[in-house]
């Protein structure tokens, strides 16, 4: 087996890219079908996630003075946190949110313009992340 397909068989399992995104990303098209993770749980009680678990998105972005976070999840969610390019924690937006679709406003808070990591946790310990641009 080449490991290019482990590559891709990792990226389709334990990331959720989507088949089609594969070759975009290894630069060919790789059998992803490996049985890796298949089976694989840290809990007894683990359910699987599926790929649309959680959508995370941003709007707008670039954001001036304040952006709409928006979020569906079929989870509940722990908490909605930011941090710096160092990874340094700037604030936490938002603890426990029930599953559903939800709109949060976000303020800039006096953040310094720059990037920052605008990252969402699901109370299962799925996380998905969006870059924010502050202008």
């Amino acid at each position: 087996t080449d490991f290019r397909s482990l590559y891709s068989s990792l990226l389709t399992q334990w990331f959720c890219v989507p088949k089609q995104d594969i070759p975009s990303v290894t630069l060919h098209n790789y059998a992803n079908n490996l049985p890796i993770l298949q089976g694989i749980s840290n809990s007894v009680n683990d359910q699987p996630l599926q790929p649309l678990s959680l959508q995370l998105s941003l709007f707008p972005n670039p954001m001036l003075q304040q952006s709409q976070i928006q979020i569906h999840s079929v989870y509940p969610i722990a908490d909605i946190v930011l941090y710096d390019r160092t990874g340094k924690l700037m604030s936490t937006i938002s603890g426990y949110i029930p599953e559903g679709n939800h709109t949060i406003l976000f303020e800039r808070m006096g953040l310094s313009a720059g990037q920052y990591y605008l990252q969402a946790r699901l109370i299962n310990g799925y996380t998905q992340s969006v870059i924010v641009n502050i202008q």
